[in-house]
């Protein structure tokens, strides 16, 4: 009897496994995810291929805030998947338009699957509740419209009525339709946590005496109160030498369908605030970045002549370095989507044939990152981008943003030049690599003869070709975190240096002191992360004659900047 209970039970284990083998088939079958089509697009074939993805993929669309449960099965779909699908789709509808291979009625249905946060049902049934919200600093409110500014003067000159066109693109359209053409303005994305900080900056572009329009963009998550307190500090008390500021607010949340307002969060908010403003070529600041000389200098820059673009380097940092499964699934998305393998054994042979097209500075991007492993590159505090010239490469980048792929890289900087690439647009950076910036000290370090100079700061700066400081990121307090109590009780170095935490308050919160500036040489002393201000301090060194780049700021320098961080930190 016992002989035979046990091979009843082997046969139903059998019968189980091979059931759930046959189940795991069905749903490999029918629930993977859909394919890239190999089918080379042109005008005869673009109405085809989106009904094959049809065929092959029933309802499909590039909702990268779905949580697919199949998502989570390896032999389902791997990470990176997902981008190589999204991107695909994208670039072979911008390609159909460009020839002219689709009809009204595919570019309605497929717009609305490629940007399905968008409220496009809103938009062809009750339009005029559908566009953003313009409010001026002085209470007037415009909807439905185009702002238009003196391209001479930058004031204000009235508006345009638009209208969405059916069975046109939405984007084209948008940038026709929302944007002036060749208007320039500054952009920043806020919250109701971020106003201390934006009223600080306009402080000092007021300063700068800054004639670019600013535009703050929220999505309905910036109060009327603070918005008056942000016009106030952009009108009260003017003068010739502290000119009020043409101050906008920008409410995007009608544009976004129901449900996906809080998707759109942290550093994913600089993504709606660049492509929904008003401006054609915008200047996109963060909240906590100084500009310490006028910001309409990156127009001229000759690679923004070149791309249509002004990004700036990160730290390079040596000892944060990308995981090799990442770097791998990187490659897989560009072999896939560019047909070029970065992989160690063809990485020497891709970057000869990127040679012919793009710069030395994007090439040694490009080289530290698959060869490097770097992944620290881009800061963007500060990017000044040419709309009309990258937005299908900003499309790119928040498909990059939001995949499965977001937390290879920190928020949303490096998607920037990524997305450019991926979209096979050149990119560069300004050549000048990131530096250090505040107070000057000498030090001696061991296993080296004579004094060192040291700086140590959260600031990250960046400088011209002439050295001069251009901008920094970091606000311009010792510390911009309210760490104090956290650091005292677990930093020994912190607790050593100050008798209580109320003196590491009062440092924190202390101006900084810029006397000069050093760009390490990472081969020899890299930046070293210490841990004050919870670890956002970091340390360079620079050895006269032997390693680094060193700039001591003049006398009339340090008073001009001194001027801008008294400024900065008067009370809000």
């Amino acid at each position: 009897m016992f002989f035979l209970h046990r091979v009843r039970v082997k046969k139903r284990l059998l019968l189980v496994l091979t059931f759930i083998l046959l189940l795991l088939l069905f749903l490999t079958y029918h629930a993977r995810p859909s394919k890239i089509l190999p089918i080379k697009i042109n005008e005869h074939t673009c109405s085809v291929y989106f009904k094959e993805l049809e065929k092959n993929s029933k309802n499909w669309s590039n909702d990268f805030f779905v949580e697919r449960w199949w998502s989570h099965i390896p032999l389902l779909e791997k990470v990176g998947d997902d981008v190589i699908k999204h991107v695909d789709r994208l670039q072979k509808f911008h390609k159909c338009l460009n020839d002219g291979g689709l009809r009204k009625e595919d570019i309605t249905d497929v717009q609305s699957r490629l940007f399905p946060y968008l409220d496009f049902e809103k938009l062809h049934y009750n339009e005029a509740d559908f566009w953003p919200v313009h409010t001026r600093w002085n209470g007037e409110i415009y909807q439905q419209a185009m702002l238009k500014f003196d391209h001479q003067t930058k004031a204000f000159i009235g508006i345009e009525q638009i209208h969405h066109r059916k069975g046109q693109y939405f984007w084209d359209q948008f940038a026709q339709n929302m944007t002036q053409r060749s208007s320039r303005g500054i952009v920043i994305s806020v919250g109701n946590y971020q106003v201390g900080e934006v009223i600080r900056l306009i402080r000092v572009l007021r300063l700068l005496r800054n004639d670019l329009p600013i535009q703050i963009v929220h999505k309905g998550d910036l109060s009327e109160q603070y918005q008056e307190f942000i016009a106030k500090a952009a009108t009260e008390n003017h003068t010739d030498n502290f000119p009020n500021q043409e101050l906008w607010f920008l409410n995007i949340e009608n544009v976004l369908k129901p449900g996906y307002f809080e998707k759109f969060k942290n550093f994913g908010n600089k993504w709606l605030a660049i492509i929904f403003c008003s401006f054609d070529s915008p200047i996109l600041l963060d909240s906590d970045t100084i500009p310490f000389t006028s910001l309409q200098r990156y127009y001229d820059y000759e690679q923004y002549e070149r791309m249509g673009s002004v990004f700036f380097k990160d730290r390079k940092i040596t000892n944060d370095l990308m995981r090799s499964n990442d770097l791998d699934t990187l490659n897989k998305i560009t072999k896939s989507l560019l047909n070029l393998d970065f992989s160690k054994s063809n990485l020497d042979e891709t970057l000869k044939k990127l040679a012919q097209t793009n710069d030395r500075t994007a090439l040694e991007t490009l080289d530290n990152l698959f060869s490097n492993r770097y992944k620290h590159h881009m800061e963007s505090g500060l990017v000044v981008l040419d709309k009309k010239r990258n937005l299908s490469s900003l499309l790119t980048a928040v498909i990059l943003h939001f995949s499965s792929i977001n937390t290879i890289f920190h928020g949303d900087k490096e998607w920037f030049w990524f997305g450019q690439f991926l979209d096979r647009q050149l990119f560069t950076f300004h050549p000048q690599d990131a530096s250090n910036t505040g107070k000057l000290g000498n030090v001696v370090v061991e296993g080296f003869e004579g004094d060192f100079y040291q700086i140590c700061s959260v600031q990250l700066s960046h400088t011209d070709i002439d050295d001069s400081l251009l901008w920094l990121n970091g606000g311009l307090n010792v510390c911009k975190k309210n760490s104090w109590q956290f650091d005292f009780t677990k930093n020994k170095r912190v607790a050593d240096s100050f008798d209580s935490v109320d003196q590491v308050k009062d440092y924190y919160l202390s101006p900084i002191e810029l006397e000069g500036t050093i760009i390490p040489d990472v081969d020899v002393r890299p930046w070293i992360r210490i841990g004050e201000c919870a670890g956002y301090n970091y340390c360079t060194l620079y050895k006269e004659g032997e390693f680094g780049k060193f700039r001591r700021f003049t006398d009339e320098e340090k008073r001009e900047y001194n001027e801008i961080i008294n400024i900065w930190n008067m009370p809000v």
